[in-house]
């Protein structure tokens, strides 16, 4: 009985030390610096969440898989932006010719896509040019273009050459606040190897506007705030 009550007794005087101390440290608002680093972690978080895809492996759709269109063609789709990769990524699977898949999103749904074969088994180009693809996204509003290729080798990463490219979309589709990015698919799954957001989607400023509603609410609200701004969490 008395070792509980010493334990018990030591647990409260750990927890009292600890409160006094995010007291002592935390009860104060956030700086303008801090709002601005939470408000990027928020930012952030956000994204992250927006662009959260499945990753269990699908098994694609065979009739659909054996009609793809060499040449070149659009498709009219209806997929969740959550299950967009793992389904490219069945589409692909064992291709002995590298394909690339160019997906056009707007609300984390994704209505129309594009795709073509390559030239062989190391090489592929979209064959739109960046007009059809900057006319198509304004004209559409979209928020993002996701591209996709495979590598019919197995290996599940980028080349210097796909980065390279992926840069080089990345400058136009962000000049008309398009984000980007890129995929590389290899034996039924796949793998994000660049993203590009631009600032005007989910502006921090909105994401600052917020905190400053929030920020010296109460002092409990400002350690709440900093332990946010520290941990990320």
């Amino acid at each position: 009985m008395k070792t509980i009550l010493i334990i018990s007794l030591i647990v409260f005087l750990l927890w009292l030390i600890k409160y006094i101390y995010e007291y002592i440290l935390y009860s104060q608002p956030l700086s303008e610096e801090e709002i601005e680093g939470l408000a990027y972690l928020r930012r952030l978080k956000a994204i992250n969440q927006y662009y959260s895809f499945d990753r269990n492996q699908f098994y694609g759709d065979k009739v659909f898989k054996k009609n793809m269109d060499a040449t070149g063609s659009f498709y009219n789709v209806d997929i969740e932006l959550f299950c967009l990769p793992a389904t490219i990524a069945s589409w692909l699977k064992g291709k002995k010719h590298e394909w690339i898949i160019v997906a056009f999103e707007k609300g984390k749904k994704v209505d129309l896509i594009w795709m073509n074969k390559g030239f062989d088994n190391e090489e592929v180009c979209i064959f739109l040019d960046d007009v059809q693809i900057k006319t198509i996204a304004l004209d559409h509003q979209y928020n993002s273009i996701l591209i996709f290729h495979n590598h019919p080798n197995g290996v599940l990463s980028a080349s210097n050459q796909d980065y390279i490219h992926a840069r080089t979309y990345a400058q136009f589709l962000n000049d008309i606040n398009v984000n980007l990015i890129d995929f590389v698919c290899a034996t039924g799954v796949y793998h994000e190897y660049s993203r590009f957001v631009v600032d005007s989607f989910m502006c921090k400023d909105k994401f600052i506007a917020k905190i400053q509603k929030e920020n010296d609410i109460s002092t409990a609200n400002n350690i709440s705030l900093h332990k946010e701004f520290l941990t990320g969490l």
